[in-house]
C-alpha cells in the first residue's frame, strides 16, 4: 500500500526549531514556521537588510539577507518545514497559495518592536521549489533630505535649479538598485504643496505620500503607463513623475508633457548623463523636441560606506606618487565587511544652450558629454574619488563606480 503523505500540519507538529532571543515571548500555540517568519523579519530589521531571500536548495533552505548592497546567507533550515513557511508568507501577503507554478506579488505588513513596517513580496517558480522575496519598503526608507542621500552642496544646487523649473524634463538614470526611486520620492517630498497637482504612475507605488496623487499600472487590465500618462494630462496636473520611460510611447508623452507646461520627472536605465540623451533618441524622440524638454539629468550609483573601524593605508599611483587612503577592516558592528551603511554617488547635468544646440543636432553622447565636462560637470568617476579622499569609502568601492570612465 502507498505510503500517505503528511500534510504541512503534521510536519510542524514534528518540526523543532532554534527560535532566536527576539521571539521566546511568543505564544506556545504559534507553529515553528511562524515562529521562523517573526525571527526572520526582526533579525534582517536589526540589520538593516533591504531584502530578504528565502531560496529552496537541494538539501536545505537558503535564507539571506541584502544589506548595503551584498547579499549573505544568514541563515538556513530544512526543506520539510518551507512548505508551511511558504504558505504562511503568502496568506499574510495576500497571495495565492495553492498557485505554485506561476510568479506572484504581494504586499504585507508587519510590526516588529512597536514599529510598523512595509514589505514588498515575490515569489518565483525555481526547479528546487518557490523562491521568495521579501523587500521592505516604505516612506522612511526613500524619503529623505538631499544630504542623507551623499549630495554635495554643488549638486543639491544643481538639482534644486532643475526642479524650480516650472515644466521640462528631469532624467534620473543609472542601473537597477542604485537608488533612483529615493532621488525621486525626495524631489516630490519637496515639491509637494497645496498649490500643486502631483500626479505619479508607478510600477509599483513603492510608498504613500499624503498630498500627492499616486497611480499603479496594471497590464491585466491595459493600464499601462502610456494609457495612464494620457489620461494624468487631463487631470490638470502640475508635476507628473513616471517610474520609469520603457518605450517609445511613453518617452514621446513624457515629452510632449514638458513642452506643454508641465514639470515631468522620470527614470531610465542608463550609465551616465550623455547616455540617456542618446537612450531617449533611440527610442524615437525627435532630437530638437528632446532639445527644448528636457532641463537636466542625474546620473547616480550607490557605494559602500567605510565603517568606523578603516584603517589608513598608502597608496602608490605611480613611482614618486602616493597618496594616502582608508580601507576596510572588519568589526563586530559592520558584521566583519568593514562596510557599514551606503551614500550615493551622483553626477548632475544641466542641459545649458550648448548642450541643448548638441542635442538639437542629434550628435553623440561623447561630444555631449565631452560639452558637459567643459561647463564643469562632475562626473561619476570624480565624484567617487571625492570620497575615497574624504575617507568615506575605499578604492575598491570607487572602482565598481567608475570602471566605465576607465
Amino acid at each position: 500500500m502507498q505510503k500517505r503523505q503528511k500534510t504541512p500540519a503534521e510536519l510542524l507538529r514534528r518540526c523543532r526549531i532554534p527560535v532566536s532571543n527576539e521571539v521566546k515571548n511568543h505564544s506556545e500555540q504559534e507553529t515553528p514556521a511562524v515562529a521562523l517568519v517573526d525571527s526572520v523579519l526582526e533579525e534582517a530589521i536589526s540589520m538593516r537588510a533591504s531584502d530578504i531571500h528565502l531560496e529552496p536548495m537541494k538539501d536545505r533552505v537558503r535564507i539571506r539577507y541584502r544589506i548595503d548592497g551584498s547579499l549573505t546567507e544568514y541563515r538556513r533550515c530544512g526543506l520539510e518545514l518551507f512548505p508551511a513557511i511558504a504558505a504562511r508568507i503568502k496568506i499574510i501577503s495576500g497571495m495565492d497559495i495553492s498557485e505554485r507554478r506561476l510568479p506572484q506579488d504581494g504586499r504585507m505588513s508587519a510590526v516588529v518592536k512597536g514599529k510598523e513596517y512595509s514589505i514588498r513580496v515575490s515569489s518565483m517558480p525555481t526547479v528546487r521549489g518557490e523562491k521568495l522575496v521579501m523587500r521592505f519598503v516604505g516612506q522612511e526608507r526613500l524619503m529623505r533630505n538631499k544630504e542623507e542621500l551623499g549630495m554635495g552642496r554643488r549638486e543639491i544646487g544643481l538639482l534644486n535649479e532643475l526642479l524650480s523649473h516650472p515644466c521640462g524634463l528631469v532624467l534620473v538614470t543609472g542601473p537597477t538598485g542604485c537608488g533612483k526611486s529615493t532621488t525621486l520620492y525626495t524631489a516630490l517630498g519637496e515639491l509637494n504643496s497645496r498649490n500643486l497637482n502631483i500626479m505619479t504612475v508607478e510600477d509599483p507605488v513603492e510608498a504613500e505620500i499624503e498630498g500627492v496623487n499616486q497611480v499603479q499600472i496594471n497590464p491585466k487590465i491595459k493600464m499601462g503607463f502610456a494609457g495612464i500618462l494620457r489620461s494624468i494630462l487631463r487631470q490638470d496636473p502640475d508635476v507628473i513623475m513616471i517610474g520609469e520611460i520603457r518605450d517609445e510611447e511613453t518617452a514621446q508623452i513624457a515629452v510632449q508633457a514638458a513642452l506643454t507646461g508641465h514639470l515631468v520627472l522620470s527614470t531610465l536605465h542608463t550609465g551616465d548623463t550623455a547616455g540617456s540623451i542618446s537612450r531617449m533618441l533611440n527610442m524615437g524622440v525627435k532630437p530638437y523636441l528632446l532639445a527644448d524638454a528636457l532641463t537636466g539629468v542625474v546620473a547616480q550609483r550607490l557605494c559602500r560606506k567605510l565603517c568606523s573601524c578603516k584603517k589608513m593605508r598608502e597608496e602608490v599611483l605611480s613611482p614618486g606618487n602616493s597618496r594616502q587612503v582608508w580601507e576596510p577592516v572588519g568589526c563586530e558592528k559592520c558584521g566583519n565587511t568593514g562596510y557599514y551603511d551606503r551614500t550615493g554617488v551622483y553626477e548632475v547635468m544641466k542641459v545649458s544652450r550648448q548642450i541643448r544646440e548638441l542635442i538639437g543636432k542629434g550628435v553623440p553622447a561623447a561630444l555631449i558629454k565631452e560639452e558637459a565636462v567643459k561647463e564643469g560637470l562632475v562626473t561619476l568617476r570624480e565624484s567617487a574619488e571625492k570620497l575615497v579622499e574624504a575617507g568615506v569609502t575605499s578604492v575598491e568601492e570607487m572602482h565598481k563606480i567608475g570602471w566605465e570612465d576607465l
